[in-house]
């Protein structure tokens, strides 16, 4: 995937669900409408694995191509800052 794509495209990801979410039948119908509103809009290609957490959540991993560069250049403090700020306004960080 690397190899195809370079380095600074492929990125790891991971999905979870605010809720305590176990039915899988659930979560995949929310993971495909992620995919279909999100996903395809951001990466050309992913591989994904599902599991479930030690509380029996179901949560998702992928490796994703996206098709702009993820790397070079992208503020990692502001990224931080932002997601810090949420947190701090009671709100979930997904």
């Amino acid at each position: 995937m690397i190899a195809r794509n370079g380095l600074n495209r492929v990125g790891f990801v991971t999905l979870t669900f605010v809720e305590n979410l176990t039915d899988f039948k659930e979560a995949q119908r929310r993971f495909h409408s992620f995919t279909t509103g999100v996903l395809f809009q951001l990466c050309t290609e992913w591989v994904t694995a599902v599991e479930r957490q030690v509380r029996g959540a179901i949560h998702y991993h992928l490796i994703a191509v996206f098709k702009e560069d993820i790397r070079t250049g992208f503020n990692f403090e502001a990224c931080w800052a932002a997601a810090n700020e949420r947190q701090t306004n009671g709100q979930t960080v997904a």
